[in-house]
C-alpha cells in the first residue's frame, strides 16, 4: 500500500462512478483510505442521503441519560425488594431522593 497517491486520479475514478472498492484496488490503497480522501476532497456520491447518521450529543444530555439509568437501576432494587433507606445508601442518594422516584413512576 502506496502512502502517497495521485489525487487527480482519485477525482477521476470517482467522477467516473467506481465505487470505493474499485478505486482501492487501482489506487494500491485500502477502501478506508480512500473514502477519507474523498470526503476530504468534498467528493460526495448521494449528498440527500438519508440514512443512518451518527448521533452526536451534549455532555449534559450524556450526564442526564447516566442518570436515567442510575435511577432505573434505583428503581430495579426497590422491585427486588430492597428497602427504600437500603437503596438510597447502596446508590448515594437520600431516601426522599428513591421516594420521589418512586411518586414518579407511579404516575407515569
Amino acid at each position: 500500500m502506496s502512502k502517497y497517491f495521485d489525487a487527480s486520479e482519485l477525482k477521476r475514478l470517482f467522477n467516473q462512478g467506481k465505487t470505493y472498492t474499485e478505486i482501492a484496488s487501482a489506487l494500491s490503497l485500502t477502501k478506508g483510505v480512500v473514502a477519507g480522501r474523498c470526503r476530504k476532497f468534498g467528493l460526495v456520491r448521494n449528498p440527500d442521503r438519508t440514512g443512518p447518521r451518527k448521533i452526536i450529543i451534549s455532555a449534559e444530555e450524556q450526564a442526564e441519560r447516566v442518570q436515567d439509568h442510575r435511577d432505573l437501576d434505583m428503581l430495579a432494587d426497590i422491585k427486588e425488594g430492597h428497602t427504600v433507606r437500603d437503596t438510597a445508601k447502596h446508590w448515594g442518594v437520600t431516601p426522599s431522593h428513591v421516594n420521589r422516584l418512586l411518586k414518579e413512576a407511579r404516575v407515569a
